[in-house]
């Protein structure tokens, strides 16, 4: 039987170096492990999970595609349930920034060996890239995905102090529009992804109802908060119009 994989854990794993050792954080149903070693793009995964119920159906997984000597299934918390060197890559996906962020902070033995992080946060993404960026990792890959209505920012980052190379934290200096980096991804704002004004259309939208919400307050605080979400929606306003205007700069 042929694994079927949504667009969004195809492109997760289209961000797998050949030949990784992974780890699958959050893994529900094994199908991303799976997966992974069925097209032999992964040389063995863990997949880990927190809570009972999806670890007992991730082990029904593998076992149904006769693959327990590649994958095995662990019952814990995030990255604490590995040993440091046990794993190069580790993919979080489908949770919060901020989660993703605890969780390679909660483990610093484990995450300090990595080689490589693919992260897919379901909201702050800004967390997820600023915590990389001050740990001295580089973002060397991103995508942004639409699938049931809904937008998944991909981020893939390289661990410079594992690879050997001394990364600047400040990684969004000459970007473009750099103040909206941590946001909306300084590569896909640098080569135009398509789908990124619809994304950027879809928050300015939800601003606007903020701010009118906020309008009806005359509280001082509020007031600040108001000017500070203008300021922000002119930025993504500026952003939209490059994106739909420019050229794309070279790959």
């Amino acid at each position: 039987m042929k694994l079927k994989l949504s667009e969004r854990l195809l492109a997760i794993a289209a961000l797998v170096p050949y030949g990784a050792r992974v780890a699958d954080i959050g893994t529900d149903h094994a199908l991303l492990p799976c997966y992974l070693v069925e097209s032999e793009k992964a040389a063995s995964v863990i997949g880990v999970d927190v809570h009972r119920g999806p670890y007992e159906r991730a082990w029904q997984t593998v076992r149904e595609y006769s693959l327990e000597e590649y994958i095995k299934i662990r019952l814990g918390d995030g990255l604490t349930v590995l040993q440091p060197g046990e794993v190069d890559t580790v993919v979080i996906a489908g949770m919060g920034g901020t989660a993703i962020s605890n969780i390679l902070t909660e483990a610093p033995q484990v995450t300090g060996t990595l080689r490589r992080a693919i992260l897919q946060p379901m909201n702050n993404p800004a967390a997820v890239r600023c915590w990389l960026w001050e740990h001295g990792w580089e973002i060397t890959a991103e995508d942004l995905i639409f699938e049931d209505k809904q937008y998944y920012q991909l981020i893939g980052a390289e661990n410079a102090q594992s690879n050997g190379v001394l990364q600047s934290t400040a990684t969004v200096e000459g970007s473009f529009f750099p103040e909206l980096a941590a946001e909306y991804g300084p590569l896909l704002i640098r080569h135009r992804h398509p789908l990124l004004p619809g994304l950027l259309e879809r928050d300015l939208k939800a601003m606007q109802a903020m701010l009118e919400q906020l309008a009806k307050s005359s509280q001082e605080d509020v007031q600040l908060r108001s000017r500070e979400a203008q300021q922000q929606m002119q930025k993504m306003k500026e952003l939209r119009e490059w994106l739909l205007v420019a050229k794309p700069s070279s790959m």
